[in-house]
């Protein structure tokens, strides 16, 4: 378990309870819906945005059904995230916010990061993807 981050320090690691590195249901992860996902023929590479609430560490399964092009396990997918004002305009606020992890499944995305705040803070995660 790595140390050099305050997020890993009271963290206790759902992937590898059992001591193996093998596969874990991901169902019990809340699916989240994109704020817009529209539909345009003949794409190669596309973008949506989900906002999110949350603070210190987040694991969240982004719904990319009827994305087009669609999004498989080979598909390549690029995630940002910056914090949103009560407009719901992206700012440098002084939490920090990072994606640790993301990972492409059929019509699904699991991106795993962390919010550097003690209270929920609301942000945007931007997805672009290509196959």
């Amino acid at each position: 378990m790595n140390n050099y981050h305050p997020y890993y320090q009271n963290y206790i690691n759902p992937y590898y309870q059992n001591g193996t590195s093998g596969q874990r249901d991901l169902s019990a992860i809340e699916l989240v819906n994109p704020d817009i996902i529209q539909t345009r023929e003949g794409r190669i590479v596309d973008y949506t945005h989900f906002t999110i609430t949350d603070a210190k560490g987040y694991e969240k399964k982004l719904n990319m059904k009827g994305a087009n092009p669609r999004v498989m396990p080979w598909t390549r997918v690029f995630v940002s995230i910056a914090e949103l004002d009560g407009n719901n305009n992206p700012f440098i606020g002084l939490a920090s916010m990072e994606v640790h992890n993301v990972v492409p499944y059929e019509d699904y995305i699991i991106v795993r990061g962390y919010i550097g705040w003690e209270k929920n803070l609301k942000a945007r995660l931007s997805i672009h993807w290509m196959n």
